[in-house]
């Protein structure tokens, strides 16, 4: 690669004439990055190490150059944070929630900006794009990654649709693995915490052999629920997750690089503990409460065995300590992926890059939803779990992305491409602990569902966007993307009130999205900005109906927003100030509705309410107040309100629905985020450091629920959660030998807590919930050469 750094070179040559120029870019405080491409050398040394590069617009820029809400988390801030999964950096952007969903296999609930959506069903759109290496991934499955090996993570906030496409309604979500290295080196790292957690790693570089390079890593990680299981007396095994795999590097000439990557995963999770939130009037809790005599489904010993005092209210009195799972639940996934990147200088000024992605998996899912104990029939002396369901699916993605960038003359850059996806995934048949094949569902132990479903999806794109200079101050940016694909879906039912029916539909979708934007340089260190962008999220059918008639299609949904900021970095670039405002007008929105089916089985079902408006304020900054101490921080506001949802009339059919907009609450929606942070290096001796972090990081309160809760005990909100963090350690610096660190860490260091509530979901006929664990802390031993 040519070792040269010019910034509007660099911003369009897609990382492979200026990234050898950007590998000493990595700013000291801990949320910088430096996103480089397929092909970079990332081993010369640059002049300005102040300088983050991201690519968010799919050329490499620096952060303050580009116009657009971003979060850039680099490797040292990564590893600093002991996160488990991605859900765990939420902390590190504002007005963003990220959260792992217990039923669903590396299954991450996403929200941006109050834009997101949360369920594990395969045929259902997420909000939220998510991609590792530059592959986007089809949907929410898989995208609660490990943390571990990863270079960089950017956080786009407010719709992405010109450049990334379908389903980036609320943002995206870019990761970022390390590459080859050039020269011979490996690292293993052990980290060991309370509830069993354990984690080990080892990464070997075999450097640079003739014009290849090849990386191998190992990860191995374990832990356990963070309460005991009332039934067994012991905590039960939440994680258990082995991936492998490797990367290999080709770069004959400075103008071409190559890199493929191959990850293989087997996860044999379990998942968080659940909890029965059900009082009376819901169906579950007023069955078990019917005496024996009278006809009730139970033996009298079960007696209220389906509501909140026999589960929630016992782990609560604990401090969540105590939790109920009387049958073992399973949450596991295995696969593989595939990823090619490819970028060519086709000439001095013209970049070709190739991104292909293959990846198969399987989900098997056993889940008792309530966290209730077994109950005994009334009918015959035998124990049986109130609900439980298993489910187990196929699916698999392919996916080719072709772009051009560059610039022509001085004053104007641009990326234009092709993309192709083409997704499926079907529920299939199998045996488990109750004889079920496909999604089934048993309520007081009695099979009461059995369905499959499955899902082909062709999606097809193309798209440009480009920068041009009107002036030296003045830059106006523009973009376009058409989206189209087509949708075949099947549906058939074994057993419950549908049993018999099937059927097989199929639905096409298209937009058209874009993007302007102005900026101006105020002074050399203000770059002012404004835009307005659309996003699109594809329509498509309801894979877990309860009958053909909900089956769907459903709309897709648009989101416009416009947005206005400043990029300030004063002080020889040693204050980074980054203030946004933004307003989204949601239009035709899609909220997913759980709610009982005719045969009593919760369903959910998927309905274009309406509309929403959002607006909301982001600052960012980061501050180098000495070699020694860095500080970081952000704050975000968001109001997020409906401003329609129309329902029907049931009580006049025919009629005009029902404007319901004021009972109803955006999910996940916070009105604040907050997060404070520093970082303090001082040299112990000449080869030795003192590190030593500090994060302070609040999330407001927010609904977990469509609809309120009217009980008084308000379950549809999920409490505000301030978490205040530590990390002190030392770590050798030897040049051209053996290095190791050593890192005690402790996260959400003042809740008294030993867990509580991730999340809570009505379905009709019973209120549950999941928990997360509250304090985690631990040790850290690293090797590196």
């Amino acid at each position: 690669m040519k070792n040269f750094y010019n910034a509007k070179t660099c911003a369009m040559k897609s990382g492979l004439m200026c990234a050898s120029a950007l590998a000493g870019l990595a700013f000291a405080a801990p949320s910088f990055a430096q996103q480089v491409g397929a092909g970079d050398d990332v081993q010369t040394e640059t002049a300005d190490p102040n300088i983050i590069i991201v690519s968010a617009r799919k050329r490499e820029e620096s952060l303050q150059e580009v116009p657009l809400a971003v979060t850039a988390i680099g490797k040292d801030a990564i590893e600093n944070s002991f996160a488990q999964t991605v859900a765990d950096l939420e902390r590190f952007a504002p007005n963003v929630d990220l959260a792992d969903n217990s039923y669903g296999a590396k299954q991450l609930n996403a929200t941006i900006r109050g834009v997101g959506f949360a369920d594990v069903e395969k045929s259902f759109e997420p909000a939220i794009g998510f991609s590792i290496d530059g592959v986007f991934l089809g949907t929410s499955g898989g995208a609660a990654v490990d943390v571990f090996d990863l270079e960089s993570v950017e956080i786009l906030r407010g719709p992405q649709g010109t450049l990334y496409g379908r389903n980036t309604v609320g943002g995206v979500i870019n990761l970022r693995r390390t590459r080859p290295t050039e020269d011979l080196g490996a690292r293993a790292t052990v980290r060991l915490g309370n509830n069993g957690r354990q984690e080990y790693l080892a990464v070997a570089n075999t450097g640079r052999i003739g014009d290849f390079a090849l990386k191998g890593y190992f990860f191995k990680t374990l832990s356990d629920t963070y309460s005991r299981n009332l039934v067994t007396g012991e905590k039960d095994r939440q994680k258990d997750s082995i991936s492998f795999g490797g990367a290999l590097s080709f770069e004959p000439s400075e103008d071409f690089s190559a890199l493929l990557s191959v990850d293989i995963f087997d996860d044999n999770s379990g998942q968080s503990p659940a909890y029965n939130l059900s009082t009376p009037g819901a169906l579950f809790c007023d069955l078990t409460l019917i005496p024996a005599a009278f006809g009730g489904p139970v033996a009298d010993s079960s007696a209220g065995a389906g509501c909140i005092d026999q589960s929630y209210t016992l782990a609560e009195n604990s401090n969540f300590t105590t939790h109920i799972q009387a049958i073992p639940v399973v949450n596991e996934t295995d696969g593989f992926s595939i990823t090619g990147n490819i970028d060519w200088d086709v000439s001095d000024t013209l970049t070709l890059s190739s991104v292909t992605g293959y990846r198969e998996s399987e989900e098997l899912l056993r889940t008792d939803n309530l966290g209730a104990p077994l109950v005994t029939l009334s009918a015959a002396p035998v124990q049986v779990p109130l609900f439980f369901a298993t489910r187990a699916v196929e699916q698999e993605q392919f996916s080719q992305e072709l772009r051009l960038g560059g610039t022509i003359g001085s004053s104007f850059d641009f990326v234009t491409g092709l993309y192709y996806l083409n997704s499926t995934y079907n529920l299939v048949g199998g045996p488990g602990p109750f004889g079920q094949g496909f999604g089934t569902v048993f309520i007081f132990g009695g099979q009461a569902g059995d369905f499959t479903a499955g899902q082909k999806t062709e999606a097809y794109a193309a798209f440009a966007d480009g920068s041009y200079e009107i002036t030296d101050k003045l830059t106006v940016s523009a973009g376009v993307r058409y989206s189209y694909e087509e949708k075949d879906f099947d549906l058939a039912f074994f057993a419950g009130a549908a049993a018999g029916q099937a059927t097989s539909l199929n639905a096409d979708f298209d937009a058209l999205t874009g993007r302007v934007i102005l900026q101006y340089q105020l002074t050399d260190d203000i770059m002012a900005f404004g835009g307005w962008s659309r996003g699109f999220r594809s329509g498509g059918f309801n894979g877990r109906a309860a009958s053909i008639a909900v089956a769907g299609p459903y709309d897709p949904e648009t989101v416009d927003s416009f947005e206005g900021g400043l990029r300030m970095e004063l002080l020889d670039r040693r204050l980074r100030f980054n203030p946004t405002a933004f307003y989204a007008n949601y239009r035709n929105k899609q909220e997913e509705v759980s709610q009982p089916s005719p045969g009593g089985i919760p369903e959910t079902v998927v309905q274009n309410a309406g509309t929403a408006k959002i607006w909301g304020l982001e600052l960012e900054t980061q501050a180098v107040v000495t070699d020694e101490l860095n500080l970081r921080g952000s704050v975000g506001y968001l109001n997020a309100k409906y401003g329609e949802f129309l329902i029907p009339d049931l009580a006049n059919p025919g009629g005009p629905d029902l404007d319901v907009a004021s009972e109803r609450q955006l999910r996940r929606a916070p009105d604040w985020t907050f997060a404070l942070g520093a970082t303090y290096t001082a040299p112990l001796t000449d080869n030795i450091n003192f590190i030593a972090t500090t994060d302070f990081s609040f999330m407001d309160s927010s609904a977990a629920n469509l609809v309120r809760d009217t009980s008084g005990l308000n379950r549809d909100i999920i409490d505000s959660v301030a978490s205040l963090d530590y990390t002190i350690g030392l770590k050798s610096d030897n040049p051209s030998g053996v290095n190791w660190s050593l890192t005690a860490y402790m996260i959400d260091a003042t809740d008294g807590r030993n867990g509580r509530l991730a999340s809570t979901l009505d379905v009709g006929v019973f209120y549950f919930a999941t928990g997360a664990p509250t304090t985690r802390y631990g040790l850290e031993f690293g090797i590196e050469f």
